[in-house]
């Protein structure tokens, strides 16, 4: 069910048709409208929605959608895995920046502070924890191509004992550090993994970086990446943690999964790109996303005649997602908009008190706003 704007303007003029008013456009009426939403939203609830999204417990702000209004509940998206052990608990930002990892439980909550944009900050535990595959503290690996004079960096390091440090100097526009393995990677492949790895970049003048694993130089996959596994740009002299997705991943040839014998990260060079010394890799990884949903408010209000989603009344021929119960509190605030004089008509005033008041508490009976209270949910007890 929805409401047509044009109804709603109908009713304006039908309330204010028994009154001495001024002269008004119907684009007045029209803007009255989407005010008289946006108050009726707010005491009642805007529509719902639900984002769903892949969480890494080693990345903290995921982007939301630019329809996000207000967080409701964070849940699994497969039932199953929603017990009270895994419950999802929300907390003011403040907090979860205090959260140093220990301790129990899974945390999230609403933040602008890293870039400005709409994000869901979290602080949690994967369900199927990966594995470190590489620590660069034992093994050199091979530069190759436009790569050269690799070794082990004892000072600079993420974690374990070393990262290994290598030059770059433009001449094929590929440099291609490189390892012999034996590793299985089914599982990874079945449930949606990651392969992760640091990078410390001296120069971002790159088009990407790929990796590059198979059976033989013949039968092999590739993933490209731009960017962050948390989606930032890449960062000049610093670490920066690069996700490959293994579900973006490119099949060339028959690679066998269960026997994957070499990996390959492959930088590829922008034009310009000269020599630069102490590129830096350290500690690959495979990590194992939890699928979320995220129930919210949106700030999606209805339809254009064309039936693409609105975020503002702006036409006659828009429907806002509402019973037709609701034109009449919609009404009645909008005519106060149009014609803010009728505040001083006793008589009006007296019937906008008592009907808008009442229509609000019915429907707020049927229609309850949830509040940021208790956690936006029940008490739980745990042991």
């Amino acid at each position: 069910m929805s409401i047509n704007v044009q109804d709603v303007v109908t009713r304006i003029e039908d309330w204010a048709g028994s009154y001495s008013v001024g002269q008004s456009t119907l684009e007045q009426k029209v803007r009255a409208v989407d005010f008289a939403t946006n108050i009726l939203f707010q005491r009642l609830g805007y529509n719902q929605g639900i984002y769903t999204f892949k969480y890494f417990q080693d990345t903290v702000f995921y982007d939301l959608p630019s329809t996000f209004k207000e967080y409701i509940a964070l849940s699994y998206h497969d039932v199953n895995d929603n017990t009270p052990v895994n419950t999802w608990a929300y907390r003011p930002y403040q907090e979860i920046s205090r959260i140093t990892g220990s301790g129990f439980g899974n945390f999230a909550g609403i933040t602008s502070a890293n870039t400005g944009s709409k994000q869901l900050a979290m602080i949690g535990t994967n369900l199927t924890q990966g594995a470190t595959l590489d620590s660069f503290d034992d093994t050199l690996w091979t530069a190759s191509e436009d790569a050269s004079a690799i070794a082990f960096d004892y000072n600079i390091k993420v974690q374990g004992s070393a990262s290994q440090k290598f030059t770059i100097t433009q001449s094929l526009s590929e440099a291609i550090i490189s390892r012999i393995v034996d590793y299985d990677f089914t599982n990874l492949h079945t449930m949606g993994g990651a392969l992760k790895i640091y990078t410390f970049l001296p120069s971002v003048d790159l088009l990407y970086i790929k990796i590059k694993y198979g059976t033989d130089s013949s039968n092999y996959y590739t993933i490209n990446v731009t960017e962050n596994a948390d989606g930032s740009a890449w960062t000049v002299n610093d670490w920066n943690l690069l996700g490959f997705m293994t579900d973006d991943k490119v099949t060339i040839g028959s690679p066998d999964e269960t026997n994957i014998t070499f990996v390959q990260v492959i930088y590829a060079l922008d034009a310009g790109f000269g020599t630069v010394t102490s590129f830096r890799l350290d500690w690959l990884y495979t990590s194992f996303p939890d699928e979320l949903d995220l129930l919210h408010y949106t700030t999606i209000k209805g339809t254009d005649s064309n039936g693409d989603n609105i975020t503002k009344v702006t036409d006659t021929t828009d429907n806002i997602n509402l019973d037709d119960d609701f034109i009449e509190p919609l009404a009645l605030k909008a005519t106060l908009y149009v014609f803010p004089q009728l505040r001083g008509d006793v008589n009006f005033m007296q019937l906008y008190q008592s009907d808008y008041t009442d229509m609000l508490k019915l429907f707020g009976r049927s229609r309850p706003r949830i509040r940021n209270q208790n956690d936006y949910s029940s008490a739980r007890l745990r042991k």
